[in-house]
């Protein structure tokens, strides 16, 4: 699971991951927290601006980017 690669890195990636996984009610952990906690920590995990990381993703299709085709099973 990726909260346990969080917990596990050093060094100033392993700094901020530790500040997100912090959040989180260890006792009981929500899923939607554990889920918040991922999205979060995925970027700083890849080394990528957080502040930019999801926006990329939510404004591809208003660059022009055709819709990925939709295949039967």
């Amino acid at each position: 699971m990726l909260v346990t690669i969080f917990k596990s890195k050093k060094g100033s990636v392993g700094e901020k991951l530790a500040e997100i996984v912090q959040l989180i009610d260890s006792r009981k952990p929500n899923v939607t927290a554990v889920r918040t906690l991922v999205l979060q920590g995925l970027s700083v995990l890849l080394g990528d601006d957080p502040s930019n990381f999801y926006n990329t993703s939510f404004n591809s299709k208003t660059r022009g980017i055709p819709p990925a085709p939709h295949h039967p099973l």
